[in-house]
């Protein structure tokens, strides 16, 4: 999809790659590569390459595809070097896929080599792995579709019993039922299940149980994405780091090779952090609920840092940067962590556990023990929230939730928003009571205070640090 401006979300092409959508396998974010113009999206099992133009797009001739030979954990774009005569003016796709890591000319859209990141030794056991890990990710997704296909049917089940019988309504319903339990049976079929529907609830869980034990069995052979240092670094150009804490690095053109075992495990992510005032560049990664920071040339360890208290095991961590920080999130926490001219990371911001969703100036009116009732909203407009946080006898004191929601409900002056008439404002707050919510993904501004916080429930909020 292509917008002509950035309100307008309209489409104005469509390229049609023909995928069988997912329901286990995450879709990548569109990657955006200026010469060729390509649009690269994917997941771990195929990549796929749009060529656009003003006024079109389609699949790229060249290379409208990669698939997986065993399971894609990643790619990064090196793009064209124009700094001189001598200069590498290849446009470089990098993938790892599987054991292996592969550098592909976009222009010419073919493969120009590829690197074993594993031991020949260790391949009868990580091959296994992988091919486990991806078998259970096909069945989770199977369990999935038949999660909601039971789901489905109770409704549809449900509309049927309430339908007069004899009607038009219940005749099509009828036949719509019939149709459906044809296809749900053969979903459970194909799941392993032959018993109904409080079966199939078993089994997904076991199914889903399976995945994690099979992502844990597989974690010493994933692999991060390739990380593409920019500027005139030949060298160590390429870094990917592996799951069993071995972090490899080599030239653009994958010549060299050398590998060193940083940890006894790590998560498969690596990510590099330009300091726009220091001057200087950080390697950071994450083991065992600790980031590390190492110097990039050298490998040395700087500093590393662990909230308290640390994220229980099996929790999912992503790694980024923003605005001369290091950003880790977690299932249970989001930390902004900036390090000084030495290398030293301290912590800059957190979230806390997920927040928790609050209505203000609610309505109806809630019932309160006053007579006549007070309209919430009423009460805000007569206070200036700011004036009333200034007369606090302990500034610093943690504010609670009626004061952060008429804090962030108020403008500049600390005047109260109303809401519209017969509405109320809904807001995420750092406040207590979820325990089933996670972090997910993050969005840091790269140079202004700002960063977009998601939880797994869709709920998006963008925070002032």
């Amino acid at each position: 999809m292509k917008t002509e401006a950035p309100n307008d979300l309209s489409p104005k092409y469509n390229v049609n790659f023909n995928l069988r959508g997912s329901l286990s396998r995450a879709m990548n974010p569109p990657l955006v590569v200026s010469m060729p113009r390509l649009v690269i999206f994917g997941d771990s099992s195929a990549i796929y390459l749009a060529q656009v133009s003003d006024v079109t797009g389609s699949p790229y001739p060249r290379l409208s595809c990669i698939k997986a030979q065993i399971y894609i954990h990643g790619w990064a774009v090196q793009p064209r070097d124009w700094s001189g005569v001598d200069a590498d003016d290849t446009v470089k796709l990098y993938v790892v896929d599987g054991f292996e890591l592969s550098a592909w000319d976009l222009v010419e859209g073919k493969k120009l080599r590829a690197r074993n990141l594993v031991r020949d030794a260790d391949l009868a056991i990580a091959r296994p792995a992988l091919d486990n890990l991806q078998t259970a990710t096909q069945k989770v997704e199977w369990a999935t579709l038949l999660e909601q296909a039971e789901d489905e049917w109770v409704k549809l089940t449900a509309e049927r019993s309430a339908a007069e019988p004899g009607s038009d309504e219940r005749e099509r319903l009828d036949l719509l039922a019939a149709d459906y339990l044809r296809v749900l049976r053969a979903l459970r079929e194909m799941t392993g299940n032959t018993a109904g529907s409080a079966a199939s609830q078993t089994l997904v869980a076991e199914l889903k149980k399976n995945l994690a034990e099979a992502r844990k069995t597989a974690a010493p052979y994933l692999f991060s994405a390739p990380l593409v240092r920019p500027g005139t670094e030949q060298l160590n150009k390429i870094i990917v780091m592996q799951g069993n804490g071995t972090l490899h690095r080599t030239d653009s053109w994958l010549d060299n090779l050398n590998s060193r075992k940083m940890k006894d495990s790590a998560e498969p992510q690596v990510v590099l952090l330009n300091d726009r005032f220091a001057s200087r560049e950080w390697l950071s990664y994450i083991s065992n609920s600790t980031l590390y920071l190492h110097d990039p040339k050298t490998l040395e360890e700087k500093s590393h840092w662990s909230p308290t208290p640390a994220p229980p095991a099996g929790a999912r961590h992503a790694l980024s940067t923003g605005n001369d920080q290091f950003w880790w999130t977690t299932d249970t926490g989001v930390f902004a962590l900036k390090p000084n001219a030495s290398g030293v990371v301290q912590l800059a911001w957190k979230t806390g556990a997920p927040w928790a969703i609050k209505q203000v100036g609610r309505y109806p009116l809630p019932q309160t023990p006053y007579n006549p009732p007070v309209n919430p909203n009423d009460l805000f407009d007569t206070m200036n929230v700011k004036a009333w946080l200034a007369k606090r006898s302990d500034p610093n004191a943690p504010l609670n939730d009626g004061m952060l929601a008429q804090l962030l409900l108020s403008d500049e002056t600390g005047k109260y928003t109303t809401p519209p008439e017969g509405k109320s404002h809904i807001l995420a707050l750092p406040a207590g009571g979820e325990t089933t919510t996670k972090w997910t993904n993050i969005r840091p501004h790269p140079t202004k205070p700002l960063v977009l916080v998601s939880d797994s429930r869709g709920v998006s909020t963008q925070c002032r640090y």
